[in-house]
């Protein structure tokens, strides 16, 4: 989802959000650059629904708690 700038000269904040439009956190930074998108929007979307929903997500199939993704050697993991 997108919303206005809180300025006028910076380009929208832009969030991850459920299908019914609701959404928590932050804006998706993306200084990080482009190859760190996926990592980015994984973790605004688990954000998202951990905080609306109550539920972790993804869970560990071993320990049953929620993971977070991270890169490691430029690929997305959790």
């Amino acid at each position: 989802m997108a919303l206005p700038p809180y300025e006028a000269d910076e380009p929208e904040n832009v969030y991850v959000a459920l299908a019914n439009g609701e959404w928590h956190g932050n804006h998706l930074d993306w200084a990080a650059g482009p190859a760190s998108a996926p990592t980015i929007v994984a973790d605004a979307a688990q954000e998202t629904v951990a905080e609306r929903l109550w539920q972790a997500w993804p869970l560990c199939a071993e320990h049953g708690l929620g993971m977070h993704p991270r890169d490691v050697d430029e690929l997305l993991s959790w």
